[in-house]
């Protein structure tokens, strides 16, 4: 299937939709119709105004994914720009991810006093779920910090304990199921709540997610490997949805650092495998990150193709014996990728990850033809 672009042009209200795409399937017609359902909820609701719209649908993305923009001009010539990420369920080469279809979900860590938290997630991220991701925020938001001490408030205790069963629930979820999408949806949403007043780590609370970096940084530590070939595998499954949750975290500007993305990178993509016991999680692990980061990765490129690092970050974010380039996001750091993911998809007996990484690689040439010439 080739790739797919549309563009819906600017409309006065909602009188009609225009496409321009090309498609080897019925997606076009699927499309056409979550459009006009997208965009009728929003000018049923401002009747007064005049609203504007446009798409662009990436069937090459995991999943294929419609990126929806609504600009409103109300009555006091104030913009109001919406951009919704709406992925779809089926892909050509990566199979089909059954949207109706329950997630089952466990509270892996925690107590009974964490199991509001829990509960409201998993109905939430359901698929037959009409909970909005502000609604789930505002419940979150409000739940009681400790319901033995209804005194006590946020603090250093209380966000870890709620990024370590945010991350549990991740990990349960496939890299490529619209749970992920909704489970980040909930996090922007917090981070767009009224300010609190409330600082931890001189964060606020929930503005700044405090302590979301520190929690991802501390779940890459302790053993990924196992001696059972079942327990393997699940390791390595939750391994890479939960690289592939903070990909998407990247993606929707909730974080401003690339370090995780390059060290996953590093370690898939700038080191010999020849005897690496985990090489399909690796190379899976890298590819995921240019599936549901590549933009946001690439657009920082573009702004910086040779960043000003410190020292320490010289050492934290350097190249793996395969790469001798300069530390960072590079352009010929970004460029060396292509050919090893190419070269490394080859090496594979694995299927998906196979078709990831070519599909990595794919992604990383064209977005580089785009906005790296030069």
């Amino acid at each position: 299937m080739p790739s797919l672009a549309g563009v819906l042009h600017p409309l006065p209200a909602v009188s009609g939709i225009q496409i321009d795409a090309t498609c080897e399937s019925d997606s076009l017609q699927m499309i056409t119709s979550l459009v006009r359902a997208l965009v009728g909820d929003v000018a049923r609701a401002s009747r007064t105004q005049a609203v504007y719209h446009g798409f662009t649908f990436r069937a090459q993305q995991l999943p294929p994914t419609l990126f929806l923009t609504t600009l409103i001009i109300n009555k006091n010539q104030t913009r109001i720009e919406r951009t919704r990420l709406v992925p779809f369920c089926v892909h050509p080469t990566f199979g089909t991810v059954d949207m109706a279809q329950q997630i089952e979900l466990r509270q892996v860590k925690g107590g009974h006093d964490r199991e509001d938290l829990f509960n409201t997630l998993n109905e939430y991220l359901q698929p037959q779920s009409s909970t909005t991701a502000s609604s789930v925020a505002s419940a979150v938001a409000n739940l009681p910090v400790d319901k033995n001490d209804i005194t006590r408030t946020w603090d250093e205790g209380f966000f870890w304990g709620f990024w370590s069963d945010v991350i549990s629930v991740a990990e349960q979820i496939p890299h490529n199921h619209p749970a992920q999408d909704k489970l980040v949806a909930f996090l922007k949403e917090l981070s767009s709540l009224p300010d609190t007043g409330v600082k931890v780590w001189d964060a606020r609370v929930w503005a700044d997610l405090p302590l979301m970096g520190a929690a991802f940084r501390e779940h890459l530590n302790g053993s990924r490997v196992s001696g059972d070939a079942e327990t393997q595998a699940e390791m390595d499954r939750a391994w890479v949805s939960f690289h592939a949750f903070e990909a998407r975290v990247i993606n929707a500007g909730l974080s401003q650092s690339e370090t995780f993305a390059i060290w996953m990178l590093r370690a898939g993509l700038e080191e010999d495998q020849a005897n690496s016991k985990t090489f399909d999680r690796d190379l899976m692990t890298a590819a995921v990150y240019i599936e549901y980061a590549g933009p946001t990765l690439l657009d920082r490129l573009a702004k910086s193709p040779e960043p000003r690092l410190g020292e320490q970050d010289q050492r934290m974010l350097k190249g793996g014996s395969l790469f001798s380039g300069k530390s960072g996001l590079t352009r010929e750091r970004w460029m060396f990728w292509i050919d090893r993911f190419r070269e490394l998809a080859e090496k594979t007996t694995d299927g998906e990850v196979k078709q990831l990484a070519l599909h990595a690689a794919d992604l990383i040439e064209e977005g580089s033809k785009q906005r790296l010439q030069g």
